[in-house]
């Protein structure tokens, strides 16, 4: 952990949208971490898991869904 971890999640990180919720994240390790190099995520809303199914990434307007597969993941 650094000083800049702080910035990974602004005041203004999430936001409601038409099909549920956007939550921006900011990464300083950008350029050495791709976002290939995310094995395994998680995500919960009010202690209930998200389905893999239902979490996409959006990079510079492109949207990407993520799909869990058996032993890795994958953004397609």
């Amino acid at each position: 952990m650094g000083p800049l971890d702080k910035l990974i999640l602004g005041d203004d990180a999430l936001s409601a949208t038409a099909s549920g919720c956007a939550l921006q994240l900011r990464s300083h390790w950008y350029r050495s971490l791709p976002l290939s190099s995310v094995s395994v995520l998680t995500v919960k809303m009010d202690g209930v898991d998200v389905l893999a199914e239902n979490i996409a990434f959006e990079i510079n307007g492109l949207r990407r869904v993520y799909v869990e597969r058996v032993g890795r993941s994958r953004l397609h």
